[in-house]
Protein backbone atom coordinates (compact mmCIF):
# COMPACT_ATOMS: atom_id res chain seq x y z
CA UNK A 1 0.00 0.00 0.00
CA UNK A 2 2.76 2.55 0.85
CA UNK A 3 4.27 2.01 -2.83
CA UNK A 4 0.54 2.56 -4.27
CA UNK A 5 0.75 5.82 -2.27
CA UNK A 6 3.70 7.53 -2.54
CA UNK A 7 5.63 5.80 -5.73
CA UNK A 8 2.71 4.94 -8.00
CA UNK A 9 5.07 5.72 -11.10
CA UNK A 10 7.37 3.17 -10.07
CA UNK A 11 5.04 0.43 -10.58
CA UNK A 12 4.85 0.63 -14.13
CA UNK A 13 2.02 -0.90 -16.07
CA UNK A 14 0.88 -2.34 -12.65
CA UNK A 15 0.32 1.35 -11.95
CA UNK A 16 -3.17 1.66 -14.20
CA UNK A 17 -4.53 -0.88 -12.12
CA UNK A 18 -4.39 1.46 -8.84
CA UNK A 19 -5.56 4.74 -10.87
CA UNK A 20 -9.07 4.75 -9.27
CA UNK A 21 -7.64 4.48 -5.86
CA UNK A 22 -7.09 7.51 -3.63
CA UNK A 23 -5.64 6.88 -0.65
CA UNK A 24 -6.76 9.47 2.70
CA UNK A 25 -3.88 7.96 5.05
CA UNK A 26 -1.88 5.28 5.73
CA UNK A 27 -1.02 3.29 8.45
CA UNK A 28 2.11 1.48 8.07
CA UNK A 29 3.96 -1.33 10.62
CA UNK A 30 7.75 -1.86 9.55
CA UNK A 31 7.12 -0.29 5.93
CA UNK A 32 9.24 0.73 3.49
CA UNK A 33 8.97 2.26 -0.27
CA UNK A 34 11.35 2.12 -3.10
CA UNK A 35 12.37 6.06 -3.41
CA UNK A 36 11.21 8.52 -0.82
CA UNK A 37 12.58 11.30 -2.67
CA UNK A 38 9.02 10.88 -5.57
CA UNK A 39 7.17 11.88 -2.50
CA UNK A 40 5.64 15.30 -3.26
CA UNK A 41 2.96 17.96 -2.33
CA UNK A 42 0.88 15.94 -4.29
CA UNK A 43 1.18 12.00 -3.38
CA UNK A 44 2.12 13.04 -0.04
CA UNK A 45 -0.99 11.64 2.17
CA UNK A 46 -1.05 11.89 6.00
CA UNK A 47 0.60 8.74 8.17
CA UNK A 48 0.98 6.76 11.44
CA UNK A 49 4.49 4.87 10.83
CA UNK A 50 5.48 2.23 13.83
CA UNK A 51 9.15 0.80 12.85
CA UNK A 52 11.31 -1.24 14.71
CA UNK A 53 15.10 0.92 15.20
CA UNK A 54 16.98 -2.65 14.60
CA UNK A 55 14.65 -4.45 11.68
CA UNK A 56 16.68 -6.33 9.48
CA UNK A 57 14.23 -7.32 7.06
CA UNK A 58 12.86 -3.51 6.25
CA UNK A 59 14.90 -0.63 6.83
CA UNK A 60 14.19 1.38 9.40
CA UNK A 61 15.87 4.51 7.79
CA UNK A 62 17.51 3.13 4.26
CA UNK A 63 18.99 -0.10 3.06
CA UNK A 64 18.38 -3.21 1.46
CA UNK A 65 15.37 -5.62 1.69
CA UNK A 66 16.28 -8.23 4.25
CA UNK A 67 19.94 -6.60 4.59
CA UNK A 68 20.64 -7.73 1.12
CA UNK A 69 24.72 -7.79 -0.25
CA UNK A 70 24.68 -6.05 -3.80
CA UNK A 71 25.89 -9.19 -5.49
CA UNK A 72 22.33 -11.01 -4.28
CA UNK A 73 19.31 -11.69 -6.17
CA UNK A 74 16.93 -9.49 -6.19
CA UNK A 75 19.27 -6.62 -4.48
CA UNK A 76 17.39 -3.44 -4.19
CA UNK A 77 17.45 -0.26 -1.95
CA UNK A 78 14.31 0.35 0.02
CA UNK A 79 13.59 3.87 2.37
CA UNK A 80 11.92 3.20 5.47
CA UNK A 81 9.89 4.85 7.70
CA UNK A 82 12.12 7.36 8.93
CA UNK A 83 13.44 8.54 5.40
CA UNK A 84 9.59 8.38 4.53
CA UNK A 85 8.28 10.25 8.01
CA UNK A 86 11.82 12.61 7.08
CA UNK A 87 10.30 13.72 3.70
CA UNK A 88 6.58 14.67 5.01
CA UNK A 89 8.10 16.74 7.76
CA UNK A 90 10.11 18.96 4.85
CA UNK A 91 6.70 18.82 2.69
CA UNK A 92 4.84 20.19 5.88
CA UNK A 93 2.77 16.97 6.03
CA UNK A 94 0.81 15.42 8.99
CA UNK A 95 2.33 12.00 10.33
CA UNK A 96 2.88 10.20 13.54
CA UNK A 97 5.69 8.06 13.46
CA UNK A 98 7.05 5.51 16.38
CA UNK A 99 10.35 4.37 16.42
CA UNK A 100 11.45 1.27 18.66
CA UNK A 101 14.95 1.01 19.97
CA UNK A 102 16.21 -2.02 20.01
CA UNK A 103 13.61 -3.93 18.37
CA UNK A 104 13.39 -5.89 15.15
CA UNK A 105 10.90 -6.69 11.90
CA UNK A 106 8.07 -8.32 14.64
CA UNK A 107 6.87 -5.52 16.49
CA UNK A 108 3.25 -6.66 15.77
CA UNK A 109 3.17 -6.51 19.48
CA UNK A 110 3.21 -2.88 19.80
CA UNK A 111 1.57 -0.74 22.99
CA UNK A 112 -2.09 -0.46 22.67
CA UNK A 113 -1.68 3.42 23.83
CA UNK A 114 0.60 3.46 20.58
CA UNK A 115 -1.88 1.76 18.45
CA UNK A 116 -4.80 3.67 20.04
CA UNK A 117 -3.46 7.16 18.72
CA UNK A 118 -3.77 5.98 15.36
CA UNK A 119 -7.08 6.35 15.59
CA UNK A 120 -7.22 9.32 17.09
CA UNK A 121 -4.64 10.65 14.78
CA UNK A 122 -6.84 9.29 11.64
CA UNK A 123 -10.16 11.54 13.11
CA UNK A 124 -8.21 14.61 13.82
CA UNK A 125 -6.45 14.50 10.56
CA UNK A 126 -7.76 12.80 7.70
CA UNK A 127 -11.49 13.48 9.20
CA UNK A 128 -11.31 16.84 10.67
CA UNK A 129 -8.57 18.46 8.53
CA UNK A 130 -6.03 19.17 11.43
CA UNK A 131 -2.42 19.56 11.00
CA UNK A 132 0.31 17.22 13.07
CA UNK A 133 3.40 16.14 13.26
CA UNK A 134 4.75 13.52 16.24
CA UNK A 135 8.48 11.58 16.25
CA UNK A 136 9.20 10.07 19.39
CA UNK A 137 11.58 7.00 19.53
CA UNK A 138 11.06 5.19 22.49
Amino acid sequence: MLNIAYNKQLLGKRSKRYKNISIAGIISISGAILNSTLINKSNAVPGVFYHGTEDKVIPYYQGAHRSCSPLDKGYFVMDGSKNIVEKLESLHKSFMFYGYKNKGHNILNLPSEDFKEAFIFIRKVIFDGSFYQMSVVK
